[in-house]
């Protein structure tokens, strides 16, 4: 038998019993939880869901218009909720309405804001999965599926759409 090491967690109280109570539900303990969850990891050498790198404080002030531009689309982006999705139309056209001034300005996420914003929830005005700045396809298909988003492939346009795109659209967008 592999020796056993201890872990201690410091955490909320409240966050502890409502964790207990899912486990029982389960039919295990936080221990075996734990446990489970450290062997996924190792097994696949990441975490078991998508995560989101913290938001690098910018200033606007000294930007560009193109470079506020691109900023003020990530934050925009930042606002579509897990397991829902956003059409590239209803993102744009809230934007130009917005920020008018930089509606000339390219609308294109930078390769660093792809790292803490979620691209993988923009979809087409028909729910149709995009390939965002060149990434896979597939990314966005297993990120969306993690997150509970239904996606199926529809054979007369082959590619690949959100199924309930009516439940699962935000358009609810703040300036």
């Amino acid at each position: 038998m592999a020796n056993k090491e201890f872990i201690q967690v410091c955490l909320d109280e409240k966050l502890k019993n409502e964790a207990a109570e899912v486990f029982e539900n389960l039919g295990i303990d936080m221990s075996t939880a734990i446990r489970m969850f450290l062997k996924v990891v190792v097994a696949d050498k990441k975490l078991p869901f998508q995560t989101l790198l913290p938001r690098k404080k910018v200033d606007k002030e000294s930007m560009s218009l193109a470079s506020k531009a691109c900023e003020d689309l990530a934050e925009i982006t930042r606002q579509i909720p897990l397991g829902r999705v956003a059409n590239n139309k209803d993102i744009l056209e809230f934007f130009e309405k917005t920020y008018p001034e930089r509606k000339m300005y390219p609308r294109l996420l930078t390769a660093e804001q792809l790292d803490y914003v979620p691209w993988w929830r923009i979809v087409s005005v028909e729910g149709a999965l995009t390939r965002y700045s060149g990434l896979k396809l597939s990314q966005q298909l297993e990120l969306l599926e993690n997150e509970g988003v239904s996606v199926v492939y529809d054979d007369d346009n082959e590619c690949y759409v959100v199924e309930d795109l009516a439940e699962t659209m935000f358009t609810d967008f703040k300036a």
